[in-house]
């Protein structure tokens, strides 16, 4: 799968023109951010007559409680709890179909929607997932694809986990929102990255076709073997339904490259009852493993670098996920170089039939 064939995912967002009044439906919660620059997640709860607690994260910052009550226009203006950022919000629309909440807070521009089912609906997106997110050549970034896998449940709630191209793990849960009257939406908010003070802020569409994802992963400078001048990139990627009984490899190639590499390197292997021979030759001492079960992929090769000035082929371990696209799999993930100074210290790997 090539990452420079990936089109950034768009929201299908609401029509503008609605009429503004107090909100008067259902208890309800709206979810999103700030659509812009992905730098500010907003959760709302919101009672019938008016009441709202929730939360407003800011990238980098720490979490704020919300709360208050909507004045007979929709509207309230406050203050966050912990960073003292004034804020706005306002609920329009004038039916389930058309609620929305629009805001600001830090100078970023909110939008929220409602939740896309309520209690005893039957959510058609429930099942499994597994996902890619590429940086898409951003030079000072990791270049090897993170992944990640969601499950969908009855509820309407999507738990996420995955690893982000530099080997860190995030995690995050979120209910199904409807982005307009055709788009379900996943928003996502991790504020515990490097010691929170990164983030990874963004969306999964669940519902379209394909279905995208769009997120912003920022690291800061700090101290750290792997990019210790920190980045700020964006990360697409794309959701594929996963299962047991779908397709799988009975041959394929591996190949890895980037992270500091000289050459591109590329293996054979077959599969047979789950159990991977890699084909011979096999300079680069590749193996690998994929698990049917559950999506992940591991293995280790020989990495060729100078020490001292003698060629030395030191182990590397990569891991990535499954990707069942239509009738064939894919498989892509990331590894870190052995060597750590200079750039390109992540490698991407990817196999295809």
């Amino acid at each position: 799968m090539k990452r420079n064939l990936l089109l950034l995912a768009l929201l299908i967002l609401p029509a503008a023109a609605r009429a503004v009044s107090p909100y008067s439906g259902p208890p309800n919660t709206f979810i999103g951010l700030d659509l812009s620059n992905f730098k500010a997640y907003i959760k709302v709860d919101l009672a019938a007559n008016g009441k709202f607690t929730g939360i407003l994260d800011f990238a980098g910052g720490s979490r704020n409680t919300i709360k208050g009550t909507l004045d007979t226009t929709g509207s309230f203006s406050g203050t966050a709890s912990k960073t003292n950022i004034p804020y706005v919000i306002l609920v329009t629309g004038s039916t389930p179909s058309t609620y929305s909440l629009t805001g600001s807070a830090g100078g970023e521009l909110l939008m929220a929607f409602p939740l896309a089912y309520s209690k005893g609906q039957t959510v058609s997106e429930k099942g499994t997932y597994t996902s890619f997110l590429a940086t898409n050549g951003t030079s000072n970034a990791p270049q090897g694809y993170g992944y990640a896998k969601i499950t969908v449940s009855k509820s309407a709630e999507g738990s996420i986990r995955g690893k982000l191209p530099d080997g860190t793990t995030f995690t995050a849960s979120s209910k199904i929102v409807a982005a307009g009257t055709t788009t379900h939406v996943m928003f996502l908010d991790d504020s515990s990255l490097y010691n929170k003070k990164g983030y990874l802020f963004g969306y999964y569409i669940i519902n379209g076709t394909p279905n995208l994802a769009e997120l912003l992963w920022d690291k800061p400078a700090g101290k750290g073997a792997y990019y210790p001048a920190g980045f700020s990139t964006p990360l697409t990627g794309e959701l594929f339904t996963y299962s047991k009984a779908g397709p799988m490899f009975t041959t394929g190639t591996l190949t890895f490259g980037d992270g500091g590499l000289a050459t591109t390197g590329t293996q054979a292997f077959t599969v047979s009852k789950g159990v991977v021979t890699v084909t011979p030759p096999n300079p680069f001492n590749v193996k690998l493993s994929i698990n049917g079960a559950t999506g992940a992929v591991k293995g280790s090769f020989d990495y060729p670098h100078m020490v001292s000035g003698k060629t030395v082929n030191s182990m590397v371990k990569y891991s990535g996920v499954l990707l069942q696209d239509g009738t064939e799999p894919i498989a892509v993930g990331y590894f870190l170089s052995p060597v750590v100074s200079g750039s390109g210290l992540s490698g991407a790997v990817e196999a295809i039939p």
